[in-house]
């Protein structure tokens, strides 16, 4: 049941993005983030590809700052999880 309600969240981000919703869009990933945290856990991959996401949106809307934490974070668990290898 977690699963699907994270990726309704992802669309609904998707879906606010593209109306120019910067709040809700950034607050939906939040709860995506905040399901699989719960679900899969806080270094999962499936919580590393939200944090992507949430950083490519906080770029989008110019908040470069926490769109660089996102990012470094979905590095160290990607890392964690696939070894610093598997970058290059």
């Amino acid at each position: 049941m977690a699963a699907p309600l994270a990726a309704d969240m992802d669309q609904f981000a998707a879906l606010y993005q593209q109306m120019k919703r910067g709040k809700e869009a950034i607050d939906s990933l939040h709860r995506a983030f905040a399901i699989r945290t719960i679900h899969d856990g806080a270094e999962s991959l499936e919580v590393a590809t939200t944090l992507v996401a949430m950083g490519q949106m906080y770029a989008d809307f110019h908040r470069d700052t926490e769109a660089e934490h996102s990012y470094k974070t979905a590095l160290a668990i990607s890392e964690k999880n696939l070894g610093p290898e598997a970058f290059g």
